[in-house]
């Protein structure tokens, strides 16, 4: 008995030892993800794990400057927009750029943002539109939509590819037809992106349709069921590689001809 009770007590210390520091645990998790949070926003970019969990605001102004005349805000840091939604007035706009850019980085087309212009209340809005210059690096034009929450909308949301495709390490490659589906749902629905898992890809013959994504509860799909979302493609085999022909040299034959003159003299 008593060495049962000696076996015991090894055991009986641990769960105490886990009971009493179970809370300093989370705590100490808290403070790490508190740290890494303050490290990410001295480099002014958003931590993909704080999105479902933050409000976003963007800050703009009311614009006056119309047409070629906005160019003068672009010079200045900033470009021109507008806002617009159901049963309210058209509101032309002006953004900085700088802070727009960190804000469409962690929103993107699918995220609920708090737009505030000048000393209004911050409304809700999602950035449904944008344009940048010919080179891609700078933004000239953003369309948002302001919603009313009990109201549906329809919007893009990115998809999100999770798990390895096992027909992968048979030597396919994975081919995905589209990174983004249309969806209809209540604004306070909406989420930063849909999973599709590609563990069901087994072989060469199976693909994933739009029919087989599970969508979050609220959010209904718009593309068609049997759109292609992605597949495996099987490697080539070496005989469907043909060896490219070779393209006699200009001149050759003629070169040919000569050489047997020459040896016949």
């Amino acid at each position: 008995m008593e060495i049962l009770l000696g076996e015991l007590e090894p055991a009986l210390s641990a769960a105490e030892w886990v009971n009493c520091n179970l809370g300093e645990f989370f705590k100490i998790i808290s403070c790490i993800l508190i740290i890494i949070t303050i490290k990410w926003a001295q480099f002014k970019v958003i931590p993909l794990y704080l999105i479902p969990y933050m409000t976003m605001q963007l800050n703009a102004k009311k614009r006056e400057l119309l047409g070629r005349k906005a160019k003068k805000l672009i010079r200045e840091g900033f470009f021109p927009g507008v806002v617009y939604g159901h049963g309210i007035e058209n509101t032309n706009i002006s953004l900085n750029e700088n802070e727009f850019k960190k804000i469409y980085q962690a929103a993107g087309e699918s995220t609920l943002i708090d737009l505030k212009i000048e000393n209004q209340e911050p409304v809700k809005a999602i950035i449904k539109e944008t344009q940048k210059n010919l080179a891609g690096e700078n933004f000239i034009h953003v369309d948002l939509h302001q919603v009313k929450m009990d109201e549906k909308l329809t919007t893009d949301i990115a998809l999100k590819f999770i798990n390895e495709a096992p027909a992968v390490k048979l030597g396919g490659t994975l081919i995905a037809n589209i990174d983004s589906v249309s969806v209809e749902c209540l604004p306070k629905d909406l989420v930063h992106e849909i999973e599709v898992d590609l563990s069901s890809l087994d072989d060469f013959e199976k693909n994933i349709l739009i029919k087989d994504i599970e969508a979050p509860a609220g959010i209904k799909i718009l593309n068609e069921d049997t759109e292609a979302v992605a597949t495996v493609e099987a490697p080539r085999k070496a005989e469907e590689v043909k060896p490219a022909e070779e393209t006699p040299v200009a001149g050759g034959e003629a070169k040919k001809e000569e050489e047997k003159k020459e040896e016949g003299k």
